[in-house]
């Protein structure tokens, strides 16, 4: 197989990994040690190879020529030389693409195969940061972290809605922290400062296809089932962590209500997309316009096919939650334009559009290792069927319903249980909170 076709079927595989953080390669220094001459050369030919992937491939050109990206890109070769670890390099080009300002555009660094992995999950819940999830066994949970606290402040930045996602692509991708400075607070209102040690959930040297393809299957063993019935009457379908539509339509038409959990959803590519429009065809009895997607000199349309005869016709409820971007935003925001249901938990994360991964780049480093690494540039703006972008709005609920940090402490999903008794069943916040346990800690984006 030709070099350029290698590594497009590696880069490829991490495309295939729903926005998880799988890398590959071998590198020239370890991460914490001074890079050496080589280490600054690649440096600076992914420097040069990401900037010319953003030039490319952006979907809005006439936005690209009001940035100077080659001053930055000088500007950031100095810093090259001035850096004092591998990692650092990685942080130099990683912030050029963060200071970009595009959710959807980020550097993919290359490292060994590896995930990072702090053993907490955290999100947006209102305007605070808080835990939402604690491994067993981590040092998350040694250092008494638990779900429902509130971070205040990661190292010296304080998270809120604007930048949460370029803490999470700071820190969760470009340059993770051996230690990760944090300033929490608890339900009860006590403040201190922890630093939770990272280490790697898969840690294995090599770029092998055998290799990424079983990194895909551990993934694949964490993901929860997608739907489930609640006593027959309310059916609820979880898609923010399933690449998969609705279930058989003659299960759904067996139920009188219907729970659209999009909350987390975050997946933007062409498959996914496929997957709304068959996903949406079971809710609504006419063909229907999602909306326009629109890249350097072409603009199409995606619709929605109606199932005709064999469409549920009960009510819907769609969940969403800041976590919710992308197709997430797009099923949310149709239900509402369409009249279809409504919409209750937060407001979403506004990152509707388009990415790409692209076919990567290599940089050979030795006769059997490669460095793998590449860029995901915004490709695609989406334009709702009224014209509109969620783009930094996202979509705004007809019912804010939020969960408290109490709630998140206990395990409990008042979001879900309010959803089903709206439909006319019942099911506790305690009971709606077991119905898709998160165990998953690693970084999503």
């Amino acid at each position: 197989m030709k070099v350029k076709q290698q590594i497009a079927r590696a880069f490829l595989v991490l495309a295939l990994a729903c926005g998880y953080v799988l890398l590959f390669g071998g590198l020239t220094n370890a991460f914490g040690q001074a890079p050496n001459g080589t280490d600054r050369a690649n440096a600076k030919e992914m420097l040069h190879n990401v900037i010319n992937d953003l030039k490319t491939n952006y979907f809005d050109p006439d936005h690209l020529k009001k940035i100077d990206l080659d001053g930055r890109a000088r500007e950031a070769e100095k810093k090259i030389e001035q850096a004092q670890s591998v990692f650092q390099l990685y942080g130099i080009i990683g912030q050029i693409l963060i200071d970009f300002d595009e959710p959807g555009t980020f550097f993919v660094p290359p490292t060994i195969v590896r995930m990072p992995d702090y053993g907490f999950r955290w999100a947006m819940v209102g305007e605070q940061c808080l835990i939402t999830y604690v491994a067993p066994g981590g040092d998350a949970a040694a250092k008494g972290l638990k779900s429902g606290d509130q971070i205040l402040a990661f190292d010296d930045i304080e998270p809120n809605r604007e930048i949460a996602w370029k803490i999470k692509n700071m820190f969760f991708l470009v340059r993770p922290r051996q230690v990760l400075p944090l300033r929490v607070k608890s339900p009860e209102g006590t403040e201190r400062r922890v630093e939770v040690a990272m280490k790697y959930a898969i840690n294995k040297a090599g770029l092998t296809m055998t290799l990424l393809n079983e990194t895909l299957k551990q993934i694949d063993k964490t993901q929860p089932t997608r739907d489930k019935s609640i006593n027959g009457e309310v059916y609820i379908w979880r898609g923010g962590e399933a690449r998969n539509g609705s279930a058989d339509i003659n299960t759904i038409l067996r139920h009188k209500g219907a729970v659209l959990d999009v909350r987390g959803c975050c997946l933007a590519s062409k498959d996914d997309l496929e997957v709304l429009k068959k996903t949406m065809g079971y809710y609504t009895d006419k063909d229907v316009k999602i909306a326009d997607l629109v890249s350097r000199g072409k603009t199409r349309s995606i619709q929605v096919k109606s199932r005709g005869e064999k469409v549920f016709k009960g009510k819907i409820i769609v969940l969403v939650d800041s976590e919710t971007k992308s197709m997430g935003e797009m099923i949310a925001r149709l239900v509402q334009l369409e009249k279809l249901g409504v919409v209750i938990g937060d407001q979403t994360g506004g990152a509707v559009r388009l990415s790409d991964l692209g076919n990567g780049h290599g940089i050979q480093v030795g006769p059997n290792n490669m460095l793998i690494y590449g860029a995901s540039v915004t490709t695609t703006e989406v334009l709702m069927s009224d014209g509109q972008t969620l783009q930094k709005a996202g979509v705004i609920p007809d019912e804010r319903i939020l969960p408290t940090a109490a709630d998140l402490a206990a395990g409990r999903d008042p979001v879900l249980a309010k959803a089903v008794e709206m439909l006319g069943a019942k099911i506790t916040p305690e009971e709606a909170g077991k119905l898709f346990p998160s165990t998953f800690t690693l970084w999503i984006w």
